[in-house]
């Protein structure tokens, strides 16, 4: 049948934190689409005039029942932070923090 972009999900890892432990394994938290603060936490005035610096990782996880495989997956930043802030993509493993 193929892979849908519902089998897609965002998912939080084990760890999430504003130290050096944050990351780690996937958990089974996914991140709600459209939902303010669904992925890094509320950034206060005086956070932002200190700037802050606060890393959080998510997988991309194929939830597919038929165990079939996802080719050709694109993932992107389709829209910039309206505060100007930055954002990456990288490879990661289930280890990294």
């Amino acid at each position: 049948m193929g892979v849908s972009k519902e089998d897609i999900k965002y998912v939080k890892s084990a760890t999430v934190t504003d130290t050096s432990a944050n990351g780690g394994r996937k958990s089974y938290n996914t991140i709600p689409n459209r939902t303010k603060y669904n992925l890094f936490p509320r950034v206060t005035r005086a956070e932002r005039l200190d700037g802050i610096t606060r890393y959080r990782k998510q997988f991309i996880w194929n939830k597919n029942t038929s165990l079939e495989t996802a080719g050709s997956v694109m993932a992107y930043l389709l829209f910039p932070s309206p505060a100007d802030d930055m954002f990456y993509i990288a490879a990661g493993t289930q280890s990294d923090a």
